[in-house]
């Protein structure tokens, strides 16, 4: 189609030209083909770029599909590490090995902060529902 399109303005006016400048050259029953010709290579030329529109067009809808499709799946990415940041954090202080933490020494100081991050996460996933980010 490319090629079609770069070849069908020249041919337009080769035609157009040997009937404007050399009908002389020409018997008189002869030109009205020249002019036939002429007319169908312009109506070739307009096919040809409706097409060339419908197919921008497609190629359009296509990446914009992908475009949705890839931001889908960066919200699920990004409700996921929002979930999960305050939870690596809490997971990364206490597993910082300091001498000095009173949780450490309560009995149950390790389900508490199991619990914690049990509540936050469910705390954080509920609000994201709530707010319909997922």
């Amino acid at each position: 189609m490319i090629s079609v399109a770069r070849v069908m303005p020249s041919v337009r006016s080769l035609v157009g030209e040997l009937y404007d400048d050399y009908s002389e050259w020409f018997r008189e029953e002869n030109l009205m083909y020249l002019r036939d010709v002429q007319d169908h290579s312009q109506q070739a030329l307009e096919f040809v770029k409706a097409d060339q529109e419908i197919l921008s067009g497609m190629i359009d809808l296509y990446l914009s599909l992908m475009s949705q499709k890839t931001n889908d799946k960066m919200k699920v990415l990004a409700v996921i590490s929002t979930i999960f940041m305050p939870l690596t954090l809490i997971a990364g202080i206490y597993g910082m090995n300091f001498q000095h933490m009173p949780e450490l020494g309560w009995e149950f100081g390790y389900p508490m902060v199991l619990l914690a991050m049990l509540i936050i996460g469910i705390g954080i996933g509920w609000f994201l529902k709530q707010k319909d980010w997922f």
